[in-house]
C-alpha cells in the first residue's frame, strides 16, 4: 500500500478537474483529445481515494467500510461471485471506472451488492 498525502489527493482532484475543463473548453475536431489523459487522472484519484480510506485518512462511509472487510476476508472473489458475512450475503461487483481509446476498460472499481434475503 502507498501512502498518500492530502497533498496528493487535492492536486490529483484539481488535475481530473482542469483536464475536464480544458476538454469541455475544447473546439477542435479531435472527440478523443482529452479522453487518455482524463481516463489517467481518474484512475490516479481512485487509487488515491481509495488508500487514502483504507488508511483512515478520509472518512469512508459505512458501506466502504464493509466493503474493505469483505475484501480483505474475499481477496480473490471475482466479479458475480456470492460471500457470506454474519449470515447476509453479498455479491462481487466490478464496475469499469474508465475506457481507454480503444475502447477498453482501463481500470476496474471493485464493490459489493448486499443481496436480500427475499
Amino acid at each position: 500500500m502507498a501512502y498518500y498525502t492530502l497533498q496528493d489527493y487535492d492536486a490529483a482532484k484539481s488535475n481530473l478537474e482542469q483536464l475536464r475543463q480544458r476538454s469541455d473548453n475544447y473546439d477542435g475536431n479531435n472527440p478523443n483529445k482529452f479522453r487518455a489523459p482524463i481516463a489517467d487522472a481518474t484512475e490516479r484519484l481512485y487509487i488515491i481515494e481509495r488508500e487514502m480510506k483504507l488508511s483512515g485518512q478520509l472518512p469512508a462511509t459505512e458501506v466502504e467500510k464493509l466493503g474493505f472487510e469483505l475484501d480483505k476476508l474475499f481477496p480473490d472473489a471475482r466479479h458475480g461471485q456470492v460471500v457470506e458475512l454474519n449470515e447476509k450475503k453479498y455479491k462481487r461487483r466490478a464496475t469499469p471506472g474508465a475506457y481507454s481509446l480503444a475502447g477498453n476498460p482501463k481500470f476496474w472499481i471493485l464493490s459489493w451488492d448486499h443481496l436480500d434475503s427475499d
